[in-house]
């Protein structure tokens, strides 16, 4: 798990929390803002999705570790990385 969680303020009743993102591959720690020039990108791989029996990995990366993944990622799977619709994945069985 690449997210940790701790205890920001703890007033009384609410407690509130920080997440302090870092990247997967390389442990630097990630802005979560669109704001930022490396901000923390999500990877979501689910397989099954609609089965009964379904596997989730969920990783962040910088964006200087996660460009060349999905390129290789894209290559792999046959598709265009610099296509955001997901219309070309859609409906394709691998």
């Amino acid at each position: 798990m690449t997210r940790k969680v701790t205890k920001l303020i703890e007033t009384r009743p609410v407690t509130s929390w920080e997440t302090q993102y870092t990247c997967t591959k390389c442990g630097r720690g990630i802005n979560p803002g669109w704001d930022e020039p490396e901000f923390a990108n999500e990877l979501i791989i689910l397989l099954n999705q609609d089965e009964c029996v379904s596997h989730r990995f969920r990783k962040d990366y910088c964006t200087n570790c996660l460009t060349p993944l999905w390129d290789d990622l894209c290559h792999l799977l046959g598709l265009d990385p610099t296509d955001t619709s997901g219309e070309d994945f859609h409906d394709q069985v691998l």
